[in-house]
């Protein structure tokens, strides 16, 4: 969702210039009829965005038994390898004649992705944008991992651990050296995608060179906010040519927000009957459990720690929640 936002305002903004915009999204996502759209039906073979979008629908008691069921069918799915690259494959085809037939109508000039290392749609549009000469660009739209950030599950999770611990796979990573990492706590060697996904996207010619960063994959060109952002992105192997500073089209909201902070008050003040005499603390609590950082009781913990302290401050305190939590 906060991509989406993003991608959002890059729309208005290329439409406000005279450019014809289109969004290609997945069924489970909707816009208001300003936006032109094409849905794309998905038979996503990946079990883990699967169960993400399932867990959206399910009271948040069962989030830890499902993420739990999750696991398990991961890893008992990725025993038959043959069967999954072969299921990938074909669903992988099939998306690739559906983006290609919309390229032919639509004839774009330009395409931008959330990123280039990511399942569903994503490689199928980069991939045939590629064979068209079409350009791709990752715009700077949302907060990205890098290598460090994405080990946290494989440490945490055993389930997780021991679909990408490619520690005794002495041919694959010989093979694919860029697919792996080694993990100085842990002591293991971990592949960002599961073998028979590296297998499988290799044989379609989609695997990213890179997969640990964003922009280590077939993208031309990845847009960076500032010099901060390009020297991470250039720590973790992405090519400089590849990089372009454009700084980031949320700062300019925040500057018009700023310009009109005193009007925006007042309506905030007035919209949830806050005491115009006090402060006001916004505080956005951090998605922990979500995004697998703390265990379910850690994360409440935190939460009740964060909102108690805040309403010690005596002053009006609004909580924003993100759109991951449950």
């Amino acid at each position: 969702m906060t991509s989406l936002f993003g991608m959002k305002n890059l729309y208005k903004e290329a439409h406000k210039r005279g450019h014809k915009c289109l969004f290609l999204l997945s069924n489970d996502l909707n816009l208001s009829d300003k936006y032109n759209c094409i849905h794309l039906e998905e038979n996503n073979y990946n079990l883990s965005l699967a169960s993400k979008n399932l867990n959206r629908f399910l009271p948040s008691s069962f989030s830890k038994s499902l993420r739990y069921l999750k696991h398990l069918m991961i890893n008992f799915l990725n025993k038959n390898y043959t069967k999954k690259i072969e299921e990938w494959v074909k669903d992988q085809r099939s998306k690739e004649k559906k983006i290609n037939k919309i390229f032919e109508l639509e004839k774009p000039d330009v395409v931008y992705t959330y990123g280039d290392r990511h399942s569903g749609f994503e490689p199928a549009i980069i991939k045939i944008a590629n064979q068209k000469k079409i350009p791709v660009i990752v715009p700077p739209i949302a907060f990205f991992s890098d290598k460090e950030s994405l080990l946290i599950s494989a440490r945490r999770y055993n389930s997780v651990n021991k679909q990408i611990c490619v520690t005794n796979s002495f041919s694959f990573k010989k093979k694919y050296p860029n697919q792996w990492v080694f993990d100085r706590q842990t002591k293991k060697d971990f592949s960002y995608y599961p073998k028979w996904q590296v297998f499988a996207m290799d044989k379609l010619g989609v695997l990213p060179e890179n997969p640990w960063i964003i922009g280590g994959g077939n993208s031309d060109i990845i847009c960076t906010d500032g010099e901060k952002t390009k020297n991470l992105l250039l720590k973790n192997g992405v090519k400089s040519s590849k990089i372009i500073i454009t700084g980031n089209s949320e700062h300019d909201i925040l500057h018009s927000t700023w310009k009109d902070r005193q009007n925006i008050k007042r309506v905030v003040y007035k919209k949830y009957k806050l005491d115009p005499k006090k402060h006001l603390l916004v505080v956005a609590l951090p998605q922990t459990f979500e995004h697998d950082l703390l265990t379910e009781k850690e994360h409440w913990k935190l939460q009740e720690a964060i909102c108690l302290n805040s309403a010690k401050s005596n002053w009006n305190v609004l909580v924003s929640l993100h759109p991951k939590m449950d």
